[in-house]
């Protein structure tokens, strides 16, 4: 892991067990949705939060000129909800699906109860998970004020390797995506890719990503 990141990612996330009893006691309330289908945007009028049962999702945001930016990206049990999109004149935010999905979207009590049943002794749940997003969304913007396209390459997968809590793992978006959610030119970051393995800090088979050594 590169130095500086431990914590970075830190932020509590659905378990399996979790997971597993969204789904046993809310199964009308799980939804199914294909590629690139909107997910949730700003003029939902209940608001609810998602929770990624199955699959990736993104946070984008688009601008006048249909430009679309990656802002953040959702896994097998992460949480999102109406009041993380923004509300920009001239500009949409929406959570859109990146490849199948299945989310359950429930209210925040229906959440709160499967939490507090699979963790007794935790009082404050939810704000863990939702402070954990904040966490998460700093480290982006973090990532971005990084100079170098390797800079920002070594510190997002030292961010990785945390919140996998391995050295070796699948980035979960691919990497024209990956560019994008970097902000950097996808050719540029490819060649910056080759020179990590070539000096072997990382090794790389398509999307299976393993930190070898930190960098100096």
């Amino acid at each position: 892991m590169r130095k500086g990141t431990k914590h970075l990612y830190a932020g509590f996330r659905l378990t399996a067990l979790d997971i597993s009893t969204i789904v046993e006691n809310y199964k009308k309330n799980i939804k199914t949705f294909k590629k690139n289908e909107v997910i949730m945007h700003t003029s939902c009028r209940e608001d609810l939060l998602g929770v990624v049962i199955r699959g990736t999702a993104y946070l984008v945001g688009e601008n006048e000129a249909a430009q679309r930016g990656i802002i953040e990206c959702f896994e097998t049990g992460d949480l999102f909800s109406r009041k993380m999109l923004l509300n920009l004149a001239g500009n949409i935010f929406y959570i859109i699906s990146k490849y199948p999905c299945e989310i359950a979207l429930i209210n925040y009590n229906q959440l709160a109860d499967c939490c507090t049943e699979n963790h007794p002794d935790s009082t404050n749940i939810l704000d863990d998970m939702l402070h954990g997003f904040e966490k998460k969304m700093s480290a982006h913007i973090y990532i971005l004020q990084q100079r170098t396209i390797r800079e920002k390459l070594l510190l997002y997968f030292g961010c990785l390797s945390e919140r996998y809590n391995a050295n070796h793992f699948i980035l979960p978006l691919p990497f024209t995506d990956l560019a994008d959610y970097l902000s950097v030119d996808r050719s540029a970051m490819m060649r910056e890719i080759k020179k990590l393995n070539h000096e072997q800090l990382i090794k790389t088979e398509r999307r299976n990503i393993t930190l070898l050594r930190a960098a100096e």
